[in-house]
């Protein structure tokens, strides 16, 4: 379905999705009464939601052959009763729940180390995209959002601002790209198992 649009229905999609998250974002700045607290330095915390919108039905999936949800703007997708990954089609994977969902990255500001509730915690961006594990492109999108609306208070000369993350984005491409590009420096935590890293970073 997605395949057979053309180069305008293309553009016009796109043209449309950055119109909704101006407007989502346009209310998530007027819902904020304090632009710049006092002591915050630019540091944001992030994580994806998924929002379920319909749940898991027989015959129910993106492929022309399949029944779509209610809620066009929703995704198929199951968890993986193993990892707890997500994918697209069941295929021969035991799934602990599924559906058609939204993922909604939010950005939150946050106080410095130590002093991290010094700030109230507050949503300044939003992106709506498909469900996953976490989606650089959702929270470069959030980041630009809380960037462009004027949240972004970091001290000159001084630090990078942190970005926490879970551990969904550790593996993702480009994700260290998108933040540095951005002006953060990226605060993760990795498995205690199976990697390179076995304590979580500082």
């Amino acid at each position: 379905m997605m395949a057979a649009r053309s180069i305008e229905q293309e553009e016009a999609s796109e043209v449309a999705s950055e119109r909704l998250h101006q407007v989502v974002n346009a209310l998530v700045t007027g819902s904020i009464h304090e632009q710049a607290p006092k002591g915050y330095r630019g540091d944001i915390v992030a994580d994806e939601t998924i929002i379920d919108l319909a749940g898991q039905s027989t015959g129910l999936g993106s492929r022309d052959t399949k029944r779509r949800g209610a809620a066009y703007s929703g995704t198929y997708y199951i968890r993986d009763r193993e990892d707890h990954s997500l994918h697209s089609e069941l295929g021969n994977r035991r799934s602990t729940k599924g559906g058609v969902a939204v993922g909604i990255t939010a950005v939150c500001r946050v106080g410095p180390p130590r002093a991290v509730y010094s700030v109230a915690p507050v949503i300044t961006g939003i992106s709506i995209d498909k469900p996953s594990s976490g989606s650089v492109p959702g929270l470069t999108r959030a980041i630009r959002f809380h960037q462009e609306n004027g949240f972004d208070q970091r001290i000159q000369r001084g630090r990078l601002p942190l970005l926490t993350v879970d551990m969904g984005y550790n593996n993702k491409q480009h994700f260290n790209d998108e933040l540095l590009a951005a002006g953060y420096a990226p605060v993760v935590r990795y498995p205690q198992t199976g990697g390179p890293f076995s304590h979580p970073t500082p």
